[in-house]
C-alpha cells in the first residue's frame, strides 16, 4: 500500500486523524505537568535578561 492508496482508504484517513487527535491530547498533558494548574507565567512574571542584569 502506498502514501497516496493510504490517504485514499476512509478507515485510514479515520486512523490518521485519531492519531492527530490523540497528539494534541498528549501535548496537552505534558504542557498541563509541566507548568501546573496555574498556567504559563504572564509576561511581566517572566524573568527577562532586562531584569536579571538590572
Amino acid at each position: 500500500m502506498s502514501l497516496i492508496e493510504f490517504f485514499n482508504d476512509p478507515k485510514s484517513a479515520v486512523i490518521f486523524y485519531a492519531g492527530i487527535g490523540i497528539s494534541i491530547l498528549f501535548l496537552i498533558a505534558v504542557t498541563k505537568l509541566i507548568y501546573g494548574p496555574k498556567g504559563v507565567p504572564k509576561k511581566k512574571d517572566r524573568i527577562t535578561l532586562r531584569k536579571y542584569k538590572s
